[in-house]
């Protein structure tokens, strides 16, 4: 074979490495922090009535203490080794403000807390994860 043969073969061998090794990392990264938004008509979707009170499940529209323990919770920075990143949630961004009034940004950063989005604040989750910010 000859020497120019082998160069390109070479060549297009290193590139197709390169171009599988992309694609596995791509696969497995963790995804990137994606900014909460908020509905442009100020209004969540109607997936729950919601109650206007501080009992379980918490939900939009809750009202109260616990609701300001989950907003200072979901205000922390997280890093890498928090256990809501492995969910892809490092914090609110902008900081909510810590009302007790579970409202459109709560909402909106909320659902970005829970990778697998769940409407409502359970009792075990929030015993587990929130109870030490009240």
């Amino acid at each position: 074979m000859k020497k120019s043969t082998k160069i390109i073969l070479s060549i297009i061998g290193v590139g197709v490495i390169g171009a599988g090794a992309y694609l596995l990392i791509r696969k497995f990264r963790k995804p990137s922090y994606v900014p909460p938004t908020v509905p442009t008509n100020g209004t969540p979707p109607n997936n729950s009535s919601g109650s206007r009170n501080d009992a379980f499940p918490l939900t939009y529209g809750s009202l109260g203490p616990r609701v300001k323990a989950l907003q200072k919770y979901m205000n922390v920075p997280r890093n890498q080794n928090a256990k809501s990143s492995q969910w892809g949630f490092y914090g609110c961004d902008p900081v909510l403000v810590v009302d007790g009034d579970w409202g459109p940004l709560t909402q909106a950063c909320f659902k970005n807390l829970r990778q697998n989005y769940s409407p409502e604040v359970t009792e075990s989750f929030y015993n587990k994860f929130i109870k030490a910010y009240e």
